[in-house]
């Protein structure tokens, strides 16, 4: 991708972010005052438009459960903005062998909407992380872990750095440092900048702590 094309490519994820999640969110804002409901957006639906926007990758048109991109890559998406739980990335694995394939899984494309509060405005921010599960040994060495507890629940969960400055997701079977694909930051204006975007050479993850002998 040349220097021109990538900036393009910033400043087209900036105003999809804009548009779709920070000017929706105001209008959110402003009704949650009147009516007292959450002002939440679903963040998953904008992670897809965006992570097919930075990738190249459509999506096959499906709310709900299925694919989300047409070459069979992934999207896990988590936001604590406006909201009250804190979030997680969640993997269902009735059987052992859905493990096994996920891990065959082109990209795992793993998307948070957080951010830190300046006096009363929440400043927003957005980031994503890719995974090539096939060949990341950190990854498989967690995952592969946690299938084999001999207790567990169906439900494999990775929590993000909520709140910090940090790529490092948690399991209680081992702490992943995730390569970083893309950040971007709600400025003191209210718009939204892209910092870093980087598509291709993206390092494996790696492993930070050892398994514990418990699930997450």
């Amino acid at each position: 991708m040349t220097t021109n094309n990538q900036e393009q490519l910033k400043h087209d994820a900036a105003i999809l972010l804009q548009e779709m999640f920070l000017d929706f969110r105001q209008v959110m804002l402003k009704w949650a005052k009147i009516t007292g409901q959450s002002s939440q957006l679903d963040a998953g639906y904008i992670a897809q438009h965006l992570v097919s926007l930075l990738t190249g990758k459509r999506g096959i048109g499906w709310r709900g459960k299925g694919l989300d991109l047409e070459d069979g890559s992934e999207e896990k998406s988590a936001s604590s903005v406006d909201g009250i739980d804190v979030p997680r990335w969640n993997h269902n694995f009735v059987k052992a062998e859905k493990v096994n394939a996920w891990l065959q899984v082109p990209t795992i494309y793993y998307v948070l909407f957080d951010g830190t509060r300046s006096a009363e405005i929440p400043r927003v921010r957005v980031r994503v992380w890719a995974v090539t599960p096939s060949t990341d040994n950190a990854y498989q060495t967690v995952l592969r872990a946690w299938r084999d507890l001999p207790t567990k629940s169906d439900n494999f969960q990775l929590h993000p750095p909520v709140g910090k400055d940090s790529n490092i997701a948690t399991n209680n079977c081992g702490n992943l440092e995730l390569p970083l694909m893309f950040f971007a930051h709600e400025n003191e204006q209210g718009q939204m900048e892209v910092d870093f975007l980087q598509l291709t050479e993206l390092s494996g993850c790696r492993l930070i702590e050892s398994f514990r002998g418990r699930a997450a």
